[in-house]
């Protein structure tokens, strides 16, 4: 399956003090017309990726913003190559063999970013709107202008995921990661 994304806008809301990215898109997926969809995703989701799968936050940010946003339209992973199961480095592999797949022949990435007039963005409820990629912007740059993630807080991550990891193997999932106290040095 091919998918491609256009992201036409892209805003960051502080939703009950979580920032959150509203993004505009294009959704394209094996020569079907294209589908208008708007991706929310937390503000942290490329850093989460960058933890689960070993890749880095600032090298890496372009690679993780197509898996956070093509991720969603790829069949589920291989039980060999789950991050959650898998060895990091076949996780990551495996991820990025199936996003690869899902190009469109001759791209170099699923996604794009699009300039031009942006579209009307319905509202998150109770958000307050903290950016906006203007008409002159490319989304994806705006993007990458406010992630501030720093490698201590991806470490920091990293150990969340693992601890969870850990414990799906001893007993039943009894609750959500648990937050990484952001900008707090790494224990």
């Amino acid at each position: 399956m091919t998918v491609h994304v256009d992201v036409l806008h892209a805003e960051l809301h502080d939703q009950d003090g979580r920032a959150m990215w509203m993004l505009e898109t294009e959704v394209t997926r094996d020569g079907e017309p294209p589908v208008r969809l708007t991706h929310v995703l937390p503000a942290d989701a490329m850093a989460w990726r960058a933890a689960e799968y070993g890749l880095d936050i600032d090298r890496d940010l372009d690679e993780l913003l197509e898996v956070v946003l093509v991720e969603p339209y790829l069949d589920p992973p291989a039980p060999g190559a789950d991050p959650f199961r898998a060895e990091q480095a076949t996780a990551r592999e495996h991820l990025r063999t199936r996003v690869r797949r899902a190009r469109r022949p001759g791209r170099a990435r699923a996604v794009r970013g699009i300039r031009g007039t942006p579209p009307e963005s319905g509202a998150l409820p109770g958000a307050r709107r903290l950016l906006a990629a203007s008409d002159t912007d490319d989304p994806l740059d705006v993007i990458r202008s406010a992630s501030s993630t720093s490698r201590a807080d991806v470490a920091q991550r990293r150990r969340a995921f693992l601890t969870h990891r850990a414990s799906l193997e001893t007993g039943p999932l009894v609750g959500p990661l648990p937050a990484p106290q952001i900008g707090a040095s790494p224990s």
